[in-house]
């Protein structure tokens, strides 16, 4: 068994294990669209024949998500019958992504003493904030941010990170409030939509979730195209 396997519905009858012909779909789709893996692994399905709801929209989910395509993937969960809030459990390739550093440990090491250096500075006690959710300490990373927001509640990214932290420590509805609150100052951030849809869809709420993956999408795409973009 993959991971996740355990999360696709029993209706999916058509299995990846059960069928050679996705495995095949997997390296037609490489070798005929080698620089496109979704394209090719569309287009192998198609020509061959698949069912369009089990098989290729958890694959192509699963594939979108590695991409950081939230919106896309949302969706292709969805036609797999892999999101229903009342029904299958979540996949597991939509929990909200955690974080990480190599130094994360020296990293905390430096914010915690410049926090006590300094505990009137609302930027020390945002750092150390970060600094405690690469470690995984979000109920801390919570608090030293939430410390920060009465030093100064307009300090760039704050509300982001207050978010963030809020979400991994399973706090989505005061995650969405700071996530919306971000929005108020970073409307064109493609990543505080994708934050916002993550909080959302915690909550049950997938409509707005699908809405505001959407969002993210959109603003990544038009970013992308502007002049001078990657450039």
């Amino acid at each position: 068994m993959q991971p996740g396997e355990e999360n696709e519905p029993a209706s999916a009858t058509w299995h990846r294990d059960a069928n050679p012909a996705y495995r095949l779909a997997f390296g037609v789709g490489l070798l005929v669209f080698a620089g496109s893996f979704l394209a090719g692994l569309g287009e192998a399905i198609r020509v061959l024949g698949a069912p369009p709801v089990a098989v290729d929209a958890t694959a192509l989910g699963r594939a979108l998500v590695a991409q950081g395509d939230y919106s896309r993937a949302f969706g292709e969960f969805r036609l797999a019958g892999m999101i229903d809030p009342v029904g299958y459990p979540s996949p597991p390739e939509l929990a909200y992504p955690a974080p990480s550093h190599p130094n994360a440990a020296g990293l905390l090491a430096q914010a915690g003493r410049a926090a006590r250096q300094r505990p009137g500075d609302a930027a020390a006690h945002l750092q150390l904030g970060r600094a405690l959710m690469l470690t995984g300490a979000y109920a801390d990373s919570v608090r030293s941010l939430e410390r920060a927001l009465d030093l100064d509640p307009e300090l760039p990214r704050l509300h982001a990170s207050l978010g963030r932290a809020q979400l991994l420590a399973g706090s989505a509805l005061p995650a969405e409030r700071a996530f919306r609150e971000a929005l108020t100052r970073e409307s064109r951030q493609p990543a505080l939509h994708d934050d916002l849809g993550f909080a959302l869809y915690q909550l049950g709420r997938l409509e707005e979730a699908a809405e505001a993956f959407e969002r993210g999408r959109e603003l990544r795409e038009k970013q992308t195209r502007a002049p001078g973009a990657g450039s």
